[in-house]
């Protein structure tokens, strides 16, 4: 098992187990696990993937602890990187392409998030544009 897995179940049981610092800790240990090993190799989905999961439970366990500012943070962060990557053409087609699906994953969260929490209306409308946008590409690609 990696490490970067190792510590992300470690943050689910603490999580579980309502032992937050804990939980953070691993989070935050496996956020900086992936991102070192995902600029080793950024066409690795798993990684990818994996970057993501540990950013999204990092939102719900600040969201739980009611820190809504945090919690957005860290649904923004994956969001713009992919949102950065599906349009950096020094990235291989196939990574931007990877990157552009990984929307659907960022961008739902920020949409329910924004459902629960005041959101200007100018954020809400470029969330709901980026939505239009992701699904019609997605139509495309297949």
């Amino acid at each position: 098992m990696e490490i970067w897995q190792t510590l992300l179940q470690k943050g689910n049981h603490s999580f579980n187990h309502e032992s937050w610092d804990h939980a953070e800790t691993y989070y935050h240990q496996a956020v900086s696990c992936l991102e070192q090993r995902w600029q080793v190799d950024i066409d690795d989905m798993e990684l990818m993937l994996a970057w993501i999961c540990a950013c999204h439970n990092l939102a719900v366990l600040y969201e739980v602890q009611n820190k809504p500012t945090v919690a957005l943070r860290y649904l923004q962060i994956p969001h713009l990187r992919m949102t950065d990557i599906s349009q950096q053409q020094e990235h291989s087609e196939s990574t931007q392409v990877m990157a552009l699906q990984s929307l659907n994953i960022t961008l739902a969260p920020l949409l329910a998030f924004s459902q629960k929490y005041p959101t200007c209306d100018n954020c809400l409308d470029a969330l709901k544009k980026i939505a239009l946008r992701v699904s019609a590409t997605q139509a495309v690609l297949h």
